[in-house]
């Protein structure tokens, strides 16, 4: 139960971040499995786009043009040209 409620506040931190103009575009969630499953889906998209220096493994996860779309860019380029790498 611990590991949910901190993947619920985790997520909220991402849709407080991406500062949606359209809350229309946010998603609703229904149970805690579907919460799961998206921040899971998430890290591993992340992760991948570490590794292979590109945020196109993320972006379906984001919304673009706000100010965490961009750090988010800016984090992913700093880290592969570091050479640094993450695993799951």
């Amino acid at each position: 139960m611990k590991v949910v409620k901190w993947l619920v506040f985790i997520s909220f931190l991402i849709l407080v971040a991406c500062q949606s103009p359209d809350p229309l575009s946010l998603t609703l969630v229904e149970n805690d499995e579907e919460l799961v499953e998206f921040v899971t889906d998430y890290k591993k998209a992340m992760v991948d786009s570490v590794n292979n220096g590109h945020i196109n493994d993320v972006e379906p996860f984001l919304m673009e043009n706000v100010s965490f779309y961009h750090s988010l860019r800016r984090y992913v380029d700093d880290l592969h040209s570091n050479g640094a790498k993450k695993s799951y």
